[in-house]
């Protein structure tokens, strides 16, 4: 497994991973990251670089890159054992009364207060609306906003995810609900770069481009990131000189991890930026949220 940081690459090494896709649909599986959205693609460069590169394509090319993004899988389970999503875990979803049952003055019997908060099921994850644009942060269909959005905490339970502004906070004591609950032995996300672990005291670094943040009775909780030398564009000084990294999962159980780390290629080619890097260093600190309303092998995981 590896992770990319998509808006932040360019457009020629994100199409990369489709085109293995293509050619190898039984080998490479793809899921959504929290940059496959209109809202990130408009705000770290890539519509930009798409609609300078492909001259008059560069609108169809656009428009066909987020249909593709909309149809990414949100998370999957590798061999029964291993949940991987991009952000993490998601809340449950109260059920509400539909038109059709209120015009017929049907009784539906609700759990009177719900937590807001509760753990989601897999089976609340296969039936959400994953196909949209941006994530909800509000509304019913909050699922993949927090499957994309959210974050591992010290602290237990689940709240809000203030920082972000979208998703939630999930504690230890999460993490071995879920992976009791459905018989798993690994939780793999990615979601967070050495900035983001910068500002989290209690956790460790990503020097080595993986940290394991969880250790439960059943299992792990593990981030993965794959971009050394983050972040890409700005002076060799404010950058933070990380190793990248990648996990091999192999059979028959997957769920024992071999970590594999590596360096960036120094000194870097020049590559030019289609947005205000210095004004936006760290692409997942906020969010403008008005903004994003819109009408049998080894295994080899990153993200």
């Amino acid at each position: 497994m590896f992770n990319l940081e998509s808006t932040l690459i360019s457009d020629e090494l994100k199409f990369f991973p489709f085109i293995c896709y293509v050619f190898l649909p039984h080998r490479v599986y793809l899921l959504r990251g929290n940059h496959e959205s209109k809202y990130c693609t408009s705000v770290y460069g890539f519509e930009k670089e798409v609609l300078i590169k492909y001259g008059d394509k560069g609108k169809h090319v656009y428009r066909k890159c987020l249909g593709c993004f909309e149809g990414l899988p949100l998370a999957t389970i590798i061999a029964g054992n291993v949940y991987t999503a991009h952000g993490g875990l998601f809340r449950s979803i109260p059920a509400t009364p539909s038109k059709r049952s209120k015009k017929k003055n049907r009784r539906i019997s609700l759990t009177p207060e719900i937590n807001p908060f509760s753990l989601g099921s897999l089976e609340e994850l296969s039936k959400a609306r994953r196909s949209v644009l941006d994530p909800p942060w509000e509304g019913q269909n909050l699922i993949p906003g927090d499957v994309l959005w959210s974050d591992p905490s010290m602290s237990p339970g689940l709240s809000p995810n203030t920082e972000r502004g979208i998703g939630l906070l999930w504690g230890p004591d999460c993490t071995e609900e879920f992976l009791k609950k459905f018989n798993l032995k690994l939780i793999i996300r990615s979601h967070e770069g050495p900035d983001a672990r910068e500002k989290r005291p209690g956790f460790a670094g990503m020097d080595e481009g993986y940290t394991i943040d969880h250790t439960v009775e059943t299992g792990k909780l593990i981030t993965l990131f794959s971009a050394p030398d983050y972040p890409q564009f700005q002076a060799t000084v404010e950058r933070y000189n990380n190793k990248g990294a990648y996990v091999v999962l192999k059979p028959p159980e997957f769920n024992n991890p071999e970590f594999h780390s590596f360096e960036a290629i120094l000194p870097r080619p020049k590559v030019q930026a289609y947005y205000d890097y210095e004004e936006v260093i760290d692409s997942d600190e906020e969010l403008d949220l008005a903004s994003m309303v819109t009408t049998p092998s080894d295994i080899i995981v990153s993200t």
